[in-house]
C-alpha cells in the first residue's frame, strides 16, 4: 500500500503510479553509471524496487528507487535526482 508525506505544497510518495518513468528515463540516460539503459529496464527496476517520488503540484522533481531492500531493514537508495531550486525550497521550508 503506497505511503504518503504531504509538507506545505511537496508531496513525497510511493505510489508508483505516480512516477513519471520518461523523466527518470531521461535523467538515468545522462548519468555516467546508467548511460543507455533502456526504458523497459527502468520500467521493470520501479516495478520491482521500493520508490520514492517528490512532487510539488503535479511536477515530480525527485525520485529514489531501492532495490535492495527487504522492507525490514534500513533502504539503501542506489539512484537519486532532484529538481534542484524546487529541492532547495522544499529543505529551506
Amino acid at each position: 500500500m503506497p505511503e504518503a508525506y504531504t509538507k506545505d505544497r511537496y508531496l513525497i510518495s510511493t505510489d508508483p503510479s505516480k512516477l513519471d518513468v520518461g523523466q527518470i528515463h531521461e535523467f538515468l540516460t545522462t548519468s555516467y553509471w546508467a548511460a543507455g539503459i533502456s526504458r523497459e529496464a527502468v520500467q521493470k527496476a520501479i516495478q520491482n524496487s521500493l520508490c520514492f517520488g517528490i512532487y510539488c503540484g503535479s511536477l515530480q522533481i525527485g525520485f529514489a528507487e531501492s532495490s535492495r531492500t527487504t522492507y525490514a531493514l534500513a533502504i539503501w537508495p542506489t539512484f537519486l535526482f532532484s529538481n534542484r531550486i524546487a529541492a532547495e525550497d522544499f529543505a529551506n521550508g
